[in-house]
Parts: structure tokens; sequence; C-alpha cells
């Protein structure tokens, strides 16, 4: 009989006091765990778009943050802040918003859009390395890449489209973009979670 005790109290399945398909409460440890995996958004934050008068417009996007360097003539490896744009039109031009020493947002110096380019070079996490065009306008602080052929040279375009999915599959990217021959900038974007976020995004 104490033996059977013994087994019977060791294949005993754990619980833990949490959310669960029901609500709250005590659940299996293993449907707590695929709960919080389902709804870990990682370094993602859902946002809601306000109007100029700073009233909700019912649209909705997804913000991801992280901070990296930025060097320059007259300065070296100094603070950057990131911050990664993804709206509901899934992904229709991706907008990065660079801000020097965590606060000086980066901004489109000359009238012709393509004066503004940015050029980077971007490593996913199997290593593979690609280029892609950042795209500014005037007085602007944000930066934007897009897979028309009419705005985009041919082979950034492509790799636009490849930068799209492996944001979409959670990648981890590593960036290094430069622009105006002496300025550059460096930094790691963790897209773990897109899926769950772009399903929080929407609900």
């Amino acid at each position: 009989m104490r033996s059977m005790l013994i087994v019977l109290l060791i294949t005993l399945p754990s619980l833990v006091f949490g959310k669960g398909v029901f609500g709250t409460g005590w659940v299996l440890s293993s449907d707590y765990e695929k709960y919080t995996e389902l709804n870990n958004l990682g370094n993602w934050r859902v946002v809601n778009y306000r109007d100029d008068f700073g009233e909700l417009t019912g649209r909705r996007g997804l913000n991801l943050s992280a901070e990296g360097s930025f060097s320059n003539s007259a300065t070296s490896n100094s603070l950057l802040s990131i911050d990664f744009a993804w709206n509901q039109t899934d992904l229709e031009n991706p907008t990065f918003y660079l801000d020097e020493y965590g606060r000086n947002p980066v901004r489109g110096k000359y009238r012709d859009r393509l004066d503004n380019t940015m050029e980077c070079l971007f490593r996913d996490s199997k290593g593979d390395t690609r280029t892609m065009d950042l795209y500014q306008s005037y007085g602007s602080d944000q930066l934007y890449a897009t897979e028309s052929t009419y705005k985009a040279r041919d082979f950034n375009s492509e790799n636009t489209k490849i930068f799209k999915d492996l944001v979409r599959e959670g990648d981890k990217l590593m960036f290094v973009c430069e622009r105006y021959f002496s300025d550059v900038y460096k930094f790691t974007l963790d897209f773990k979670y897109a899926e769950n976020a772009k399903r929080k995004m929407n609900e």
C-alpha cells in the first residue's frame, strides 16, 4: 500500500495558481506554461494610435524598442535608442526611429529623399547577411524600408521582402547602417514572439 501511494504521488500532475483556458484558478502547470508562452510578447508592445487632436483613431500597431550605438565625426560608440513600428497593414512600410544619445531624433537633412538614404546591412540568426536601404523625407524622423521597385533598387526590394518574412518569423537581426559617409549606426532587434504580438494587436 505504501509503495502504491508513493507511485501515485509521483505521477500526479503538478498544479499552479494562474490563468488558464477557463479563467484564473488552479491549472495544470503544462497548461499554464502553454498559456504563458502563447501570451508572451517579448520586446513587443501594442500601441493605440491617436490623431492630431489626441483622440483614439481605432487603429493599433506594434512597437519594439532596443538600444545600440552610433559613431560620427564628433563621437564614437555613443548611446542610440531604436524604435521599430509594425502597423496593422502587415509591414507595408517597416519603419525605424533612431534617437542619438537616446533623445535626439535622426532626421532627413536633404530635400531629395534619395540623398537621405541610409544603407544597411542586416544579419539573421543563420549568419546570412543582406543589404537593405532605409529612406527618409526631409525633416522627418521616420526611416522606412519599401518593396516598391519604383522607389527601391531591385536587389534591395527583394531583400526587404526577406526582412519582412524574418520579422514575422520572430528572428533576431543585427544591423549596421551608414549614411553621409561618416554616420554609422549599430543595433540588434529581437523580433521573437512576433506572431503572438500580431494576434494580440488584432484582438
